[in-house]
């Protein structure tokens, strides 16, 4: 079951960081990905769905950790295509904020008609609109690498 940690740790000495992305699903590939990484985030779109999943899904997590022995930390949780000014969205970032704490990223990414085309297109460096959505990336990249620092030097 343990295939993608076996198969990093015969490279992982080569790279500073491995970002492995999967999608926000419960299923064998997540928790290889989980199993093999030293941190992990969890991404919480801000809706009341996604926001009753990451619950469950940070739950599961550290069940998985108990049951694998598993070492890896979670540094903290995204929140992603956030509304501005929108009412749930302000409910799900509070509800986020009191379950999880200062564990909520203070970088998010915000909603944004650039980010939604990514899937499509790929990420491009062309105009405007691809800079600002990158830079938000890049500013939640930052506090990530930051936060594994925290935890590292703690």
């Amino acid at each position: 079951m343990l295939i993608l940690k076996t198969l990093i740790e015969q490279f992982k000495s080569q790279f500073e960081y491995i970002i492995i992305d999967v999608p926000p699903t419960l299923s064998i590939f997540t928790n290889n990905a989980i199993l093999a990484s030293d941190y992990v985030s969890l991404v919480l779109q801000t809706q009341k769905q996604a926001y009753t999943s990451v619950l469950k899904t940070a739950q599961y997590m550290y069940q998985l950790k108990n049951d694998y022995h598993a070492t890896f930390d979670v540094s903290g949780v995204i929140l992603y295509l956030v509304k501005r000014d929108a009412k749930v969205d302000r409910e799900i970032t509070r509800a986020a904020t009191e379950s999880f704490g200062d564990a909520v990223f203070i970088n998010r990414i915000w909603q944004q008609e650039r980010v939604k085309l990514f899937s499509n297109a790929g990420i491009k460096d062309e105009d405007y609109w691809d800079k600002k959505a990158i830079s938000m990336y890049t500013m939640v990249l930052k506090e990530e690498l930051h936060r594994i620092e925290e935890i590292n030097n703690g």
